[in-house]
């Protein structure tokens, strides 16, 4: 069997910008993606749809930094400072959060949080992303622990109803 090549080029031959089709699909489907980007090139591109009119916003951008892929930059607080150098939050209306998993100790896990709270940005918490470092943790004492580090900071969770609210669910 014949395989078409993967294309990902933002730009068609004759100028015109187009989505991938899975997004183009997504969004005709009423679907509100939450996209997750690896490398700058990712954010570079998000952005260049988000400013073409292609996404709606607020964009939802999950950054990913997973310890035990090579793919992106290390992970850490210099990693997330360029994502976030790279993404025009004063443009385009977007919610960030990071995604990292496989972290190698609690001190890196918890100077993360906080050096993406202190930029404003939201941190994905849940069990499986780190299990090694919350040993006998259930996700509700996760989500307390999340907490508790986010009021340090002088924030407050949202709730799920003000997130659907906020994204137009």
């Amino acid at each position: 069997t014949s395989r078409r090549p993967i294309e990902h080029r933002a730009i068609d031959l004759d100028g015109a910008v187009r989505l991938p089709e899975v997004v183009a699909q997504s969004l005709r489907r009423g679907l509100v993606p939450f996209y997750g980007v690896f490398e700058l090139s990712d954010v570079r591109l998000l952005a260049h749809w988000a400013r073409e009119g292609l996404i709606p916003q607020p964009v939802l951008v999950q950054i990913n930094f997973f310890c035990d892929l090579m793919k992106g930059p290390t992970p850490g607080v210099a990693a997330l400072k360029a994502f976030l150098d790279e993404w025009p939050r004063d443009e385009i209306d977007s919610e960030v959060c990071v995604f990292a998993r496989g972290l190698p100790d609690r001190s890196t896990h918890d100077g993360l949080f906080d050096a993406a709270l202190e930029r404003g940005v939201h941190m994905r918490v849940g069990l499986g992303d780190n299990p090694h470092l919350f040993p006998g943790a259930t996700n509700a004492d996760l989500v307390e622990h999340a907490q508790e580090r986010i009021a340090h900071h002088g924030f407050r969770a949202v709730t799920p109803a003000e997130l659907r609210l906020r994204v137009g669910i």
